[in-house]
């Protein structure tokens, strides 16, 4: 093996190990499929126990249990929006967990807090759009709603209150806030990255130049040296024409020469 195919087989092993599907990815896929299942579960068993109008207090009356449908987004938001907006919530919501999921592979596995972002707030939105898939949120009337269980309502900043939510809405709340701790500290491309992250970015920026560097080592080696004709033969160098023009012409005098 050449040192050209050795140093662009390497490079493609690295490709491989951040980008390939095993490995960090399938316990990404691991840890998405159960956040989604303890959501269905959670809710299952809110209309089982508490469909009654039930409601069990966990920490006083901060944090109670007790079944609600949610006609809205995460934490009761626009719940008396029209059948459109509905509609459009669940659109939107489709199309942009199908783009964090795409950038949730696509991304670089060493940048860990930034991939587990996703997976939250995937598995979350996910979670929701079962429900509202399930219970036809956009029909008028005969709609139950998201399944929501546990009422923060009495844990206020101000005015506001997080009200009833479950824990799909936990998981997205959880993914922004990871998304926003990774873009501050906790990623090669963060504002004030870490150490950990730091080098990272530093072996990052080691590999592009590495494979650029592969590149332009295939291109010199497809272009033809300054020694080579077109053909690919030795190009003749002008001072050894110019001596067997010479030797030429002295041969060509002495014949002329020997015939006279």
């Amino acid at each position: 093996m050449t040192k050209k195919e050795m140093q662009k087989s390497g490079f493609t092993e690295k490709l491989k190990k951040k980008f390939s599907l095993g490995g960090v990815t399938l316990w990404g896929g691991i840890l998405f499929a159960f956040l989604i299942f303890f959501d269905q579960i959670t809710k299952i068993l809110a209309e089982k126990f508490l469909s009654d109008g039930k409601s069990v207090k966990i920490f006083g009356k901060f944090v109670q249990l007790r079944l609600v449908y949610n006609r809205g987004i995460s934490f009761g938001m626009f719940s008396d929006g029209s059948v459109a907006s509905k509609v459009a919530i669940i659109v939107l919501t489709s199309l942009m967990m199908l783009a964090l999921a795409a950038a949730y592979l696509l991304i670089d596995k060493r940048r860990k807090t930034l991939r587990l972002s996703f997976i939250f707030v995937v598995a979350g939105g996910i979670g929701n759009l079962i429900d509202r898939l399930i219970f036809r949120m956009w029909q008028a009337d005969g709609v139950k709603g998201v399944r929501d269980m546990v009422d923060v309502s009495e844990i206020r900043f101000g005015s506001f209150n997080f009200g009833i939510c479950n824990f799909a809405d936990f998981f997205i709340t959880a993914g922004a806030i990871m998304l926003v701790l990774s873009f501050l500290f906790f990623d090669s491309d963060a504002l004030f990255p870490t150490e950990k992250y730091r080098k990272a970015a530093e072996e990052s920026a080691e590999e592009r130049g590495a494979g650029e560097q592969t590149d332009q080592s295939g291109e010199n080696a497809a272009m033809p040296s300054a020694g080579e004709t077109n053909a690919g033969t030795p190009a003749e160098p002008a001072s050894r024409a110019a001596e067997t023009e010479q030797t030429r012409d002295i041969k060509q005098g002495e014949e002329h020469h020997g015939d006279a």
